[in-house]
């Protein structure tokens, strides 16, 4: 395993907002025409779990108001039969219930667009096969009431852990987050997640998604990414020994190491791994820092996967979320007295 030490000091600095050209109304984020809503990060910390009330929230078209009595679930397009299912019929399928975390792929460096849940449903492939999959079939399109749709491969929406869910942390799925059903697609960036879904499409072709046909990434692949919670930028902090925390993150791989810097980058130290909740959980990390004296002090965090891949320091171009996710160090600048 490998690490570029190539990141000058000027990489360093913090970008401001969840992407380039998003603007930013307090907790509310407008990234290339999602609109999404996330927690203070004055008030971040880390945690295993994200409540509910809050786990960021993105749509594109406004929150739709469904009901039971009103919904239904129609799988259509390169199928045996198609087939029209309730909520009900849903839930005597095989039941899964594991941690997700799920994250945006408008989500800048150190960024909040990001979240992890304990989600109750079924797998997709069984719904699937309800229908009837037929041979040649190319793509697995998910289209939600909003209006929004996107897709990806059939060997992916075949995978077992690729799921339909119907709650979110022992709860009904709130309204915000897709009720009744959303997808969790696990190493794929929530622009894959689609909420809402009302219907459920086979195709014989490849099709893009609606941010696909925008100029936005085909494949949604989570890139390996981490971020320090505690201390917060700008911290003032006294001397002695002090907590330096945060989570780190790679999408279908779970994370194996993650190194801290605290001098801008010049030399690393390994940070502690908490065992994630599931294969497809973040990783909460921790590392003791002995301050050595009054300072201005610039820490920087960067993660390892299973896989081998490793993050970059990126650059000012790679920061940017579009097209297929941002990628860079998270940095802070803290003072000690």
């Amino acid at each position: 395993m490998k690490w570029d030490m190539s990141m000058r000091r000027r990489d360093f600095i913090v970008i401001a907002g969840a992407a380039a050209g998003a603007a930013v109304i307090g907790r509310r984020y407008i990234t290339g025409g999602i609109r999404s809503v996330v927690p203070d990060a004055s008030a971040r910390g880390t945690s295993e779990v994200t409540p509910n009330n809050e786990f960021y929230i993105t749509h594109y078209n406004g929150i739709p108001e469904l009901t039971d009595a009103e919904w239904s679930l129609k799988i259509t397009g390169e199928v045996e039969r198609e087939v029209e299912l309730t909520l009900e019929d849903l839930k005597r399928l095989e039941e899964t219930l594991d941690y997700n975390t799920l994250i945006c792929i408008g989500n800048g460096i150190g960024g909040s667009l990001i979240g992890n849940a304990r989600w109750r449903g079924v797998r997709l492939g069984d719904v699937l096969r309800l229908a009837g999959v037929l041979d040649g079939a190319v793509d697995v399109v998910l289209h939600g009431a909003d209006g929004y749709s996107d897709s990806f491969p059939v060997e992916k929406a075949l995978h077992p852990d690729t799921r339909l869910v119907y709650e979110m942390n022992g709860e009904p799925l709130p309204q915000a987050h897709g009720y009744p059903l959303r997808a969790v697609v696990p190493g794929l960036y929530g622009i894959k997640n689609v909420k809402w879904i009302e219907r459920i499409e086979v195709a014989a072709e490849e099709v893009l998604g609606h941010w696909q046909k925008r100029g936005w990434s085909r494949e949604g692949r989570i890139k390996v990414m981490s971020r320090i919670d505690v201390p917060g930028d700008g911290a003032v902090i006294g001397s002695g020994v002090h907590t330096v925390s945060g989570i780190a993150f790679a999408g279908e791989h779970p994370i194996t190491k993650v190194e801290v810097s605290t001098d801008g980058g010049g030399t690393w130290r390994e940070a502690a791994l908490k065992p994630p909740l599931s294969r497809y959980a973040w990783t909460l990390w921790s590392y003791e820092w002995a301050v050595p004296g009054p300072g201005v002090y610039t820490l920087a965090v960067r993660a390892a996967d299973e896989s081998g891949r490793v993050q970059e320091p990126g650059n000012a171009i790679t920061r940017r979320a579009f097209p297929d996710g941002a990628w860079g160090y998270h940095s802070i600048r803290v003072r000690a007295v």
